[in-house]
């Protein structure tokens, strides 16, 4: 963490870059979870109905 808030500093404008990245850091986690699960288990029940196809 600290190299990386090192080079926000030497390229300069690091609290404007810094801000909205905090801003935004929780709720696209939030997102990206949801987004995640929901794919897990779009791929769960296909495989499970492709898994089915097969083997009946």
């Amino acid at each position: 963490m600290r190299w990386k808030a090192r080079a926000d500093d030497r390229g300069g404008g690091a609290l404007q870059s810094r801000a909205p990245a905090r801003w935004w850091c929780a709720p696209l986690r939030g997102v990206l979870s949801v987004v995640m699960v929901m794919t897990l288990g779009l791929w769960h029940s296909v495989v499970q109905r492709m898994f089915l196809t097969i083997t009946h």
